[in-house]
């Protein structure tokens, strides 16, 4: 369930499930509540960090950090409230110090608060983009270089009212 409202909130995920609202913050509550002590022995190499708002404009948001080592069976390892650098340390201090350095990769979005937790908590990794964000910025590269070149072309036109009409021919 903490999966499936990553980059959503409660409403959205409720009706692409077709349950209640209600029913999937329960669903939540049990979740964090059964989120364990991270077993010191376990190996991670590779993290995620994001953040998923429990309720739609309550500003409500949980910061959840995932184990991504099996690319195959993600799964969340730690949990807290808030969005901000602050909980993403804090989820990073329920690794160990071994686990920590053992990281080689986190992902994170590219806003500056999960970058500087792990940047500071994660000595041996490399901070990885999701992939959503750079498609989003190359997108809006693009459409913005798009704009400025129809513009410049639009610029370089006669004005369409002042046309001749030209004489068409038809040829059978």
């Amino acid at each position: 369930m903490l999966r499936t409202l990553l980059g959503s909130n409660e409403e959205e995920t409720a009706r692409r499930l077709g349950i209640s609202a209600e029913t999937v913050a329960r669903i939540v509550k049990q979740q964090l509540a059964e989120v364990k002590p991270i077993d010191p022995t376990r190996v991670i190499t590779s993290v995620g960090m994001d953040e998923i708002s429990l309720k739609k404009r309550h500003k409500l948001y949980v910061t959840i950090l995932t184990d991504l080592s099996q690319r195959e069976q993600p799964q969340v390892v730690a949990v807290e409230a808030g969005r901000d650098e602050a909980a993403g340390r804090k989820c990073l201090e329920k690794l160990t110090p071994a686990q920590r350095e053992q990281v080689r990769t986190y992902r994170v979005d590219m806003g500056p608060a999960y970058n500087q937790a792990c940047a500071a908590a994660l000595k041996n990794a490399k901070g990885v983009i999701d992939r959503f964000h750079v498609a989003k910025l190359f997108n809006e590269a693009i459409d913005g270089q798009r704009k400025k070149t129809t513009v410049a072309n639009l610029a370089g036109l006669p004005d369409p009212c002042r046309l001749v009409p030209m004489a068409l021919t038809f040829i059978d």
